[in-house]
This record gives C-alpha cells, sequence and structure tokens, in this order.
C-alpha cells in the first residue's frame, strides 16, 4: 500500500472512531431521555402528539410493581474530562481538509493516485457471461489508492483519461468479506466520467484560521486553545451522560420490577419508537437496524420494556424521596419560569401543549437527577482507566456467564424476571 493509501486510511479510521463516538453518544442521549425526560426533543414530540390517544387507565398503584433498593451512596466511577493533543491535531486535519481546493481533469490529463474519480463499472467473473451481483455501479465516486476498492482496481484506472473506457483484469482477494469471490478472477469494464485533483492543500498558519473564522480568530494559537475548549466541553458531556448512565443502571440492579400497568407500557411503545426513529433517520437506519447496529442488538420490544421499567423505578423514587415531587404551585412557577422555551405566552398554553403530565414528569425527574447525583459516591478516574474498569466488568461477568452455564440448570431461584 502507497504512503498516500495508508495516510487516506488512517484519516478514514479517526473518522470512522470519530462517527462511532458521536453515534454512541447519541444512543446514551437517548436512553438519558427515556430516564429523565430532559431534553427538548422529547417535549416537542409531546406537542406535536395527538392528545386523544387512548393508552388505557392512567391510574395505577406503582408500589405494586416496584420493589426500591439502594439509591443512596451508590459508589459510581466518573471519567476525568481531557483533551489530548492528538485530539487537537485530528480536528486541526479536519478544519484543513475543509480548505482543500480541487480542479477537474481535462481529457488530456491521466488519472492518477489521490484523485477523485467518478466512474461507471460492470464486473464478470471469469467463465461468466453476465456481469455478478453487486459487481456494478454507475456515477460511483471514490478517491484512487483510497483502499476502498479490492487490490489492482485502482491502480487500473491510473493512465486513464476522461471519457476514455477499459477493461482491468483482477483477482478477489483469498480473505474477501464475500466467500464467493474470494480468490475469484474478474474482469471490469470501466468508463471514467469524470475526475478532479487537489490543487491547493491549506498549511495550519495564521492566515488560514483567520479566513476559516471569518476574522474571529487571527492566531493558530488563539484557535487551538479555542478547540481545545471545544473538545473539553465535548469531554465534559460525554463524560456525564457515561456516569449517569452507569448511576441509573447500578441502581436499576438493586430494584425490582414485577409487571406493569398497560397504561405505561403502550404509551412508552408509541413513545419510544418516535424517539429512535427521529434519532435513526439522521443515519438513513430503521429503528430496528438501529438498535441493531448502536443498541447492543437488542430488539425493540425489549428496549420499550427497559424503558417501562425504568420509569415505574423513576416514579416510585419520585413518590418515595422527600421534596422530589412538586406542590401545585411549584410546578405552576417552573412552568410560568419556561414559558419561552415552550413557545408558550401563558401556563394554560403550555400546558395545553405539552400536557401536565409531561412537564410535571420533566421537573421532578430533573429533580431526582440531581438527588441521586448528590447522593453517589463518585470515584473519578482517567479514560484509560475506566476503559480498564469495564473491560474486567465485561470479563466477570462473561465467566459468571460460562459458570452459571456448566453448573445447574433447573432454573433454581430463578423466580419470575419479567420486567427485569
Amino acid at each position: 500500500m502507497s504512503n498516500y493509501a495508508k495516510r487516506k486510511q488512517a484519516e478514514a479510521e479517526v473518522r470512522k472512531k470519530e462517527l462511532k463516538r458521536t453515534v454512541l453518544i447519541t444512543a446514551i442521549v437517548v436512553a438519558v431521555i427515556a430516564l429523565f425526560v430532559g431534553v427538548l426533543i422529547f417535549l416537542k414530540y409531546q406537542a406535536n402528539k395527538p392528545k386523544t390517544k387512548n393508552y388505557g387507565d392512567p391510574n395505577y398503584d406503582v408500589f405494586e410493581y416496584v420493589t426500591l433498593g439502594q439509591y443512596e451512596g451508590i459508589e459510581v466511577y466518573k471519567i476525568i474530562p481531557e483533551v489530548t493533543d492528538e485530539q487537537v491535531q485530528s480536528k486541526i486535519d479536519s478544519i484543513l481538509n475543509e480548505g482543500i481546493e480541487y480542479a477537474d481533469l481535462t481529457e488530456n490529463d491521466e488519472a492518477a493516485e489521490g484523485d477523485t474519480a467518478v466512474i461507471d463499472f460492470v464486473g464478470v467473473l471469469e467463465g461468466e457471461e453476465e456481469p455478478f451481483e453487486g459487481g456494478s455501479a454507475t456515477d460511483q465516486s471514490h478517491v484512487l489508492g483510497d483502499g476502498s476498492m479490492i487490490p489492482g482496481f485502482d491502480e487500473g484506472i491510473y493512465g486513464m483519461k476522461v471519457g476514455e473506457t477499459k477493461d482491468i483484469n483482477v483477482t478477489f482477494p483469498e480473505d474477501y468479506k464475500n466467500a464467493d469471490f474470494a480468490g475469484k478472477n474478474a474482469t471490469f469494464t470501466i468508463v471514467l466520467k469524470s475526475a478532479k485533483r487537489v490543487s491547493v492543500t491549506p498549511e495550519w498558519n495564521d492566515e488560514y484560521v483567520t479566513k476559516y473564522s471569518n476574522g474571529e480568530y487571527t492566531t493558530t494559537a488563539d484557535y487551538e486553545e479555542k478547540i481545545r475548549a471545544d473538545l473539553l466541553e465535548q469531554a465534559t458531556s460525554s463524560s456525564e451522560q457515561q456516569f449517569q448512565q452507569d448511576l441509573w443502571t447500578k441502581i436499576m440492579e438493586n430494584c425490582k420490577v414485577d409487571g406493569y400497568p398497560n397504561y405505561v407500557f403502550n404509551k412508552q411503545y408509541d413513545e419510544c419508537y418516535a424517539r429512535i426513529q427521529q434519532v435513526a433517520s439522521m443515519f438513513n437506519l430503521t429503528v430496528d437496524d438501529y438498535l441493531k447496529y448502536f443498541g447492543g442488538g437488542i430488539d425493540f420490544p425489549t428496549y420499550v420494556m427497559n424503558q417501562v421499567n425504568s420509569q415505574l423505578v423513576r416514579e416510585a423514587l419520585i413518590k418515595t424521596i422527600p421534596g422530589i415531587k412538586m406542590t401545585a404551585e411549584e410546578f405552576k412557577e417552573a412552568v410560568k419560569a419556561d414559558l419561552a422555551n415552550y413557545d408558550s405566552a401563558t401556563y394554560e398554553e403550555a400546558v395545553a401543549k405539552y400536557t401536565e403530565e409531561t412537564l410535571r414528569l420533566y421537573y421532578e425527574s430533573d429533580r431526582l437527577q440531581k438527588y441521586l447525583n448528590e447522593k453517589a459516591v463518585i470515584k473519578e478516574v482517567t479514560s484509560a482507566e475506566y476503559q480498564e474498569i469495564q473491560k474486567a466488568k465485561q470479563e466477570e461477568e462473561n465467566a459468571d456467564n460460562e459458570s452459571e452455564g456448566e453448573g445447574d440448570s433447573e432454573g433454581e431461584g430463578s423466580g419470575d424476571s419479567d420486567g427485569e
């Protein structure tokens, strides 16, 4: 692999990691929404949702379903937010990539490594007459030599001119992801429809920073300080979200939920679907695919049950802990203070738009979250230490599962696990 290809592959890996991190954070946010309902996206959904939908009887005693366990004094690890030089450099590289300029290749120019080519191609396996499935594409754009195509494919395009058609012979790698093609020879007919080449590669200097920030920053030092501040803010947010999720997970492990009211299940099913669909659409995924790729493979009904259990435990805590449940006057004052956030002129308008049930759950869940945070025993660790702790925990759980699988399978003491 050429140096260019190695560099592009490394950049792709960085982008992949950044995307994965973004997606995971999004997934965590979705979970936190379900726990504490503390975001405007949920409230907006509530505002647009039909108010007349019948979910069942809303009157139920939550303590018929929930037995609370320990929720105070729980030890939770919290990642110390930090920013590395590598993260700063990665952001700088990303900003520089935005400033790269390209020039179209003319009919006299020959395509070369590093050019961005737009091609049509049709592939036929050796000994076959018809194109194989997945071996054809129209108007496909990629950077030549970036390692995204099988060996020999891009090399066959080198030297081609715009408008030219060419047959190239390649061999699929022995370890190719599709075993049906592994080790087989194929001929691709390629049409180079257009191509562009890097004409300007910007440098990280004061001039570029000034231009990029529209004059808001005039030196690389000042802009790098901004980058560090932004990255630290992201790291802080990520740390807080992970802490909230870990704390709630431990609280849920200490509680027992047996059954559920139909009202809670039906409402959660509807709202979970709407929330996840909104996030999944950002990645052009269905709800099921989103959970498959980013929810640990959990299916939607199981996800809904987890949220149902969380809501019931949350309601039980709100009713148990003094000072969490709001009086009518406290609730009214809280809504009136936030009218601007609800695009409402009066208390009555806000309640009509979002419903008292939703707004009350919003404020009381926020109170609950703050209370649980204050009562938690926080142990600060570095990101590396946290990863090691999670790795050791996972290994211990795997060992326990294997041990259980080898032991008595009569289900002694298993009990009714519905809702846990």
